[in-house]
């Protein structure tokens, strides 16, 4: 199966260049056939290229040739926006990005660089790709289906306290909307970015009965392989599965006693959450190239001190570092738990989803 990595950024020389350069390396250090594909590059006089894709391409030796490289120009992009030809821009990415999958094992993806006349299209762009999924578009334009996300008054709500109460007038912020159905996302000055639950409730972190994300195979398999329908599937996913499924229990409370009695099934589970959620952040960082502060909230996040700690531990090559006796501290308050030598904050903020 063909990989790739989606490296963006929502403000101009960010250092999103020199990321890829050294991403390009690192990856060809792991694998042999590595692609490079940009679906927007600024504009440039006749007769000269795009200077940051002809470098990687000629001192990588690239098996890719300049056009292949790219979709459009900035202003190619501009014009067909003012047609209202959004899906025209989006199949003709798609197409581009397909044709090189074919040829890689890996594909290294680079976002445009918000700079200069036409950027507030550009962030319409990446947005307009974060929310879609590679299937074909008409799915998109005639049926609505896309990235939705779920939790949105949740995540507004505290991302806008952690803003006021922060004094921030620039901001990025990892919201972690944790209780019987889990959340997180990334916001970037007090707009969402991009969000873990999709097209439906089910998708990303791993929940109290819901899964999260999962391959697609395993629901083929079920139904090719094992006889199950598509019904039965549906009533595994979001309601026999996820922390459930795991352990036999779906409040974190019971879990969380059951590991500490030493219960293996309880223990995996609650590392396999966590892990769920670094992952995340991990990626969200790197879409938002930084990170001011995170933000637990909802029942579980704002009251399970343990899962607080299994997520925000060995993350301080992100500036992520928790104070254990600050975690550990209860109270209905919005409150910091931070070490005190870490560059992000670590906020639990009450919610409020009326």
């Amino acid at each position: 199966m063909n990989k790739a990595v989606f490296i963006a950024t929502t403000e101009a020389k960010s250092g999103k260049s020199l990321i890829s350069i050294g991403l390009m390396q690192m990856l060809l250090g792991k694998t042999a056939k590595v692609g490079y594909f940009r679906p927007i590059i600024a504009d440039y006089v006749d007769g000269k290229i795009d200077n940051h894709i002809n470098t990687l391409i000629s001192y990588f030796n690239l098996d890719i040739y300049y056009n292949e490289a790219y979709a459009f120009t900035r202003s190619e992009v501009i014009h067909k926006k003012n047609e209202d030809k959004d899906d025209e821009i989006i199949s003709k990415i798609i197409d581009k990005y397909k044709a090189i999958e074919d040829r890689f094992d890996f594909i290294l993806v680079e976002g445009t660089d918000f700079s200069g006349e036409g950027s507030i299209i550009e962030w319409d762009i990446n947005a307009l790709i974060a929310k879609k999924y590679a299937i074909p578009n008409n799915f998109y334009s005639e049926h609505g289906i896309q990235v939705y996300g779920f939790h949105g008054t949740s995540h507004k709500y505290v991302s806008e306290k952690a803003i006021q109460y922060l004094g921030l007038k620039n901001s990025k912020i990892i919201s972690i909307h944790l209780g019987n159905g889990c959340s997180i996302t990334a916001i970037k000055d007090g707009k969402s970015i991009d969000h873990s639950l999709g097209f439906g409730p089910s998708n990303g972190l791993i929940m109290g009965s819901r899964s999260g994300d999962i391959d697609q195979s395993v629901i083929f398999y079920l139904v090719n392989n094992l006889g199950y329908c598509v019904t039965e599937i549906n009533n595994i996913l979001n309601k026999k599965s996820g922390m459930l499924g795991l352990t036999g229990y779906s409040d974190l409370r019971n879990i969380e006693v059951e590991a500490e009695k030493g219960n293996k099934d309880c223990q995996l589970a609650l590392e396999m959450n966590a892990y769920r959620i670094k992952k995340y952040i991990g990626a969200y960082v790197s879409v938002m190239n930084g990170l001011d502060a995170i933000i637990f909230t909802a029942g579980i996040g704002e009251n399970s001190s343990t899962l607080r700690q299994l997520i925000c531990n060995e993350m301080d090559y992100l500036g992520i570092q928790i104070d254990n006796t600050k975690n550990e501290i209860r109270s209905n308050a919005l409150r910091e738990i931070q070490h005190s030598s870490a560059r992000v904050k670590i906020i639990i903020i009450p919610t409020n989803e009326e």
